[in-house]
């Protein structure tokens, strides 16, 4: 209980200090076109934003504006948003409340549009929610939608209205270009930033694209050897005779993390599951039954599992290759093996219990620089042998894990 105390409590004021998302060097453009060099405060935006913060200076104090008062902004390469006024479907694409008009039903709005491709040809998006539309310009020209809309075409079916196909057909087509290639293309960010890319380079026009990641930056597979700290306590509700305390043990460990990082909020969150095997508990205790027999309760045990921790891990960037993490998982235990022999000293009966042990949390904090991680990770109480009635156990581990991210 108290190392669960004290790693809440490290959590809560490492959360306070490290909470922030930094300003980052950037510019903005007000209603006159006067150009502004700022720092803005990158949130990473998972829809599109209808004002942002800004500082005119690294200590200055955060002011905030609108889509009233700003033409457009960015942040270096990563980040550029621009005011337009244009047609958006919000049609839903939910089978329950879909309409049955194939045509877009348009409305009119101003809005800010994060630029993905800026060039000769103009690719951009909008988010909002579940919704996700994507617009084109040819030429710095008037804004136009790309058509694409679910609709219903009897009570279990939907159809698709595919139409901005034809249009990139008809406006962007390129001699560099099959027909077959646009057929394929989805309407997702990945397929249409290529498609606008491969017309931008075939036309020999000059580009830029904004937001670009490696795959690999969505996906890191480390390796966790780790020393664990593991205490047991074995009772029985209806006999104090039953009853053993194995102490504390040191072991070895050895994980493969797997993480999956979100594409939001700058990527400072992630998924992470890591099947990991532990050593196993192998201990012999006797106990003073303390009953005026003069016997005691010898106890041994035999415990190996192999967990499968499935969380959600908050990184809060320090330096440019320094962050601090903190996690929380669920923890399976999918291959336990537990053995526990109980047999009092003046009689011959012997109690075995085999088992399976339940599930618990997992709560840790570390530090991440470049490719090595030092984690601290403390375990809720699991019971190791939970298959039996009137007996409990309270198995408890605290581990230090290091980390070599190999991707």
């Amino acid at each position: 209980m108290k190392k669960c105390l004290l790693l809440s409590s490290f959590l809560i004021i490492s959360f306070k200090g490290f909470a922030q998302i930094s300003f980052e060097k950037g510019y903005f453009i007000d209603n006159s076109g006067q150009i502004f060099d700022c720092f803005i405060r990158n949130v990473d935006w998972k829809d599109n934003p209808v004002d942002f913060e800004y500082k005119l200076s690294k200590e200055g104090k955060p002011k905030r504006t609108s889509l009233i008062y700003i033409k457009e902004f960015g942040i270096g390469t990563s980040v550029k948003f621009v005011r337009a006024t244009v047609n958006i479907d919000k049609s839903s694409e939910d089978l329950n409340r879909m309409g049955k008009d194939r045509n877009p039903i348009f409305e009119k709005e101003n809005v800010f549009l994060e630029v993905l491709t800026k060039g000769y040809a103009s690719l951009y998006q909008y988010r909002n929610g579940g919704l996700k539309r994507f617009f084109y310009s040819i030429d710095a020209n008037q804004i136009e939608p790309l058509v694409f809309k679910y609709y219903l075409i009897d009570k279990d079916k939907k159809g698709t209205n595919n139409r901005f196909k034809q249009q990139l057909w008809n406006e962007l087509s390129c001699a560099g270009i099959k027909k077959e290639q646009l057929e394929k293309l989805t309407y997702t960010k990945n397929s249409l930033t290529n498609y606008f890319i491969k017309f931008n380079e075939c036309s020999g026009q000059q580009f830029k694209v904004f937001g670009t990641k490696s795959k690999y930056d969505f996906f890191n597979f480390t390796v966790r050897p780790r020393i664990n700290r593991s205490s047991l306590v074995v009772s029985n509700f209806f006999g104090g005779s039953k009853y053993a305390d194995f102490g504390s043990k040191t072991g070895l460990g050895f994980g493969i993390e797997t993480e999956f990082v979100l594409p939001f909020q700058k990527n400072k969150w992630g998924l992470i599951i890591e099947p990991t095997y532990h050593m196993g508990f192998k201990e012999t205790k006797t106990t003073d039954i303390n009953d005026g027999s003069g016997a005691n309760s010898i106890a041994s045990l035999s415990y190996s599992s192999i967990e499968l921790p499935v969380g959600l891990r908050h990184y809060f960037f320090l330096k440019e290759k320094s962050k601090l993490f903190i996690n929380a998982s669920y923890v399976y235990d999918i291959n336990s093996e537990t053995t526990l022999i109980i047999q009092r000293t003046d009689n011959p009966t012997i109690t075995t219990l085999t088992g399976k042990s339940s599930t618990n949390w997992a709560f840790g904090i570390g530090l991440k620089v470049d490719r090595f991680s030092l984690e601290a990770r403390y375990f809720t109480n699991r019971d190791i042998i939970s298959d039996f009635f009137a007996w409990d156990s309270q198995y408890n581990a605290f581990s230090m894990i290091l980390g070599y991210t190999v991707f």
